[in-house]
């Protein structure tokens, strides 16, 4: 199959993110662009190979392998034989620059895909959604190719190593010591000797693991518990400041809302 899908454009392009184009081919022309595509693109390969030119670098693309473009980067790309089968996208929006940034995504790269069967699905939807629908596919699109790039971070982070998962499984007692003593002073050593290892390397496998040191963890994992008592409207705000490891109800409320913007009287109030 060899479609492309380019919707046509309004108000959408005032949203965060928006579907420029998606498509599928099963055989690549010569494309060169000298001055690279106004816009971002991914595209991962299904069968057989082409080649792709980036950067001065050459890659052969083949099935279960991803490169993104970056806008405004020169580049090339052909099929190697007669087939190669690719599906792509190409997206905009005001926050897609600050969202690729984030996710590291700022230079022309080439992945290996372990699996990409919950990329493939973002990618159809996108794909049907934009076919079926005319009238508001474009806006639905806008909202799925946000889920399309979570997803391929998500699978571009799982490396050959394996070392996201190891430090997630190392992680999970720890977790589940935090939730089960989250009324009680919880110090860095105790949760070390979970799982025997030093406070340094702790606090760095929490840095990598969720981009925060494990106090700021543990006080935001309160805040979470204590959002949820408080919706069920059973207890007093003085009393869930203890049930979740604060004996001063001040600071309670002073840390509920630099994290949640609002007091916990307010966010009572306004509960849905």
């Amino acid at each position: 199959m060899d479609e492309a899908i380019y919707p046509i454009i309004g108000k959408e392009k005032e949203l965060p993110f928006y579907v420029f184009g998606v498509g599928c081919c099963d055989w690549q022309y010569h494309v060169i662009r000298e001055n690279g595509y106004p816009l971002p693109q991914i595209a991962y390969c299904l069968r057989e190979k082409g080649i792709l030119i980036v950067d001065g670098n050459t890659y052969e693309i083949t099935p279960n392998m991803s490169y993104f473009l970056p806008a405004n980067i020169p580049h090339e790309y052909y099929s190697v034989g007669d087939v190669w089968e690719n599906h792509w996208i190409t997206f905009g929006g005001y926050a897609v620059d600050d969202t690729l940034a984030k996710f590291g995504l700022t230079k022309a790269a080439v992945f290996s895909l372990t699996n990409f069967s919950g990329l493939e699905t973002a990618w159809n939807k996108i794909f049907t959604t934009l076919k079926q629908d005319r009238l508001f596919g474009g806006f639905i699109a806008a909202g799925l190719v946000f889920n399309f790039i979570i997803e391929y971070y998500k699978i571009i982070n799982l490396k050959a190593s394996n070392e996201s998962l190891i430090n997630s499984t190392i992680i999970i007692p720890l977790l589940l010591y935090i939730d089960n003593n989250l009324y009680k002073d919880i110090t860095l050593k105790e949760l070390a000797d979970i799982i025997s290892i030093s406070e340094q390397h702790l606090c760095r496998l929490f840095k990598k693991q969720f981009n925060m040191r494990p106090f700021e963890y543990i006080t935001r994992r309160r805040i979470q518990e204590a959002k949820s008592l408080l919706l069920r409207n059973k207890y007093k705000i003085k009393e869930i400041a203890k049930m979740v490891g604060f004996n001063d109800c001040s600071y309670f409320c002073a840390i509920f809302k630099k994290y949640e913007m609002i007091s916990p009287t307010k966010f009572l109030l306004n509960r849905v």
